[in-house]
């Protein structure tokens, strides 16, 4: 069927797509399930009001099921502390690894703390020091992604505000996961 959207699984097909027959404005679904007898399958023809409901059902599903993140805002928090290596110190409050959802940022977080722990400022050669030493420089990215990172700053005003995003975006993960470290976790 041309157009049409197959949705496959170990049990079955759905298939969503425009009448056999040519019929317009009238949408198909077909179930096909493939049993251990016998194949089996259903048809529907679909009006516009059914399919607005999966439609609003599914994108409702969608929401509540993909877990919140924001690449750009954790690209901004590095970058900021990066540039400004003096709002770590502000920062830190709000920041810890958990709140980055991308694997290399949080190595890049736990680097820049490490730094700051032995009084290093957190700068973009002393992390590019850090990691060619420890040969995990091309696992983050390399030289060209923590100089485009602080080329990606902004005010320590905006850098807090993004934090607390961060932050909200990862006790929403964790209530998704139904997993809360302690009961002070919980923000209601």
């Amino acid at each position: 069927m041309a157009n049409a959207l197959i949705l496959t699984g170990s049990t079955g097909r759905i298939i969503l797509g425009p009448e056999s027959d040519g019929t317009h404005g009238r949408i198909m679904l077909r179930i096909e399930d493939r049993g251990s007898d016998a194949s089996a399958s259903q048809t529907a023809i679909l009006g516009d009001r059914h399919i607005r409901k999966i439609v609003d059902y599914l994108q409702g599903r969608a929401a509540l099921n993909v877990p919140p993140s924001d690449i750009e805002a954790e690209q901004l928090v590095l970058g900021s502390v990066l540039a400004h290596t003096e709002f770590f110190r502000i920062l830190v409050q709000d920041v810890s690894r958990r709140v980055f959802v991308d694997p290399v940022h949080q190595r890049i977080w736990d680097a820049i703390e490490l730094l700051h722990g032995k009084g290093v400022a957190p700068t973009t050669e002393a992390l590019r020091d850090y990691f060619e030493c420890n040969d995990d420089l091309g696992e983050v990215g390399g030289p060209a992604y923590l100089t485009q990172l602080a080329s990606r700053s902004c005010t320590l005003i905006v850098a807090a505000q993004l934090a607390g995003k961060l932050e909200d975006m990862r006790l929403a993960r964790e209530a998704m996961a139904g997993r809360y470290d302690t009961d002070a976790d919980i923000p209601f």
